[in-house]
């Protein structure tokens, strides 16, 4: 079954890194990656599982300030070297 949205695994408090519990203590939350489209099977997830072709090439992001954006996919996915992007154009996925 495909979980078509994915929470970061790296703020709800599931993935092995350092977690903040405290929401005030995360520095502009405007950029932090909250909720994303999902383009494999976890419901839960990080930078690895963006959708790379939803939407002409990209996916909808919602961030911990609460909006949503639309992001063309080299904007999290690299292409060339098969990775995924942690930070850049104004989005990141670690607190």
């Amino acid at each position: 079954m495909l979980f078509h949205y994915a929470l970061n695994r790296r703020v709800n408090g599931s993935g092995e890194e350092a977690r903040t519990t405290v929401a005030s203590s995360i520095p502009d939350p405007s950029t932090l990656v909250w909720l994303f489209e999902n383009g494999k099977l976890a419901a839960v997830a990080a930078e690895g599982n963006g959708h790379t072709n939803a939407h002409g090439s990209g996916a909808y992001f919602l961030f911990l300030d609460g909006h949503v954006e639309r992001k063309g996919a080299t904007n999290y996915w690299d292409f060339r070297g098969k990775r995924p992007r942690a930070e850049g154009a104004g989005m990141r996925w670690n607190p």
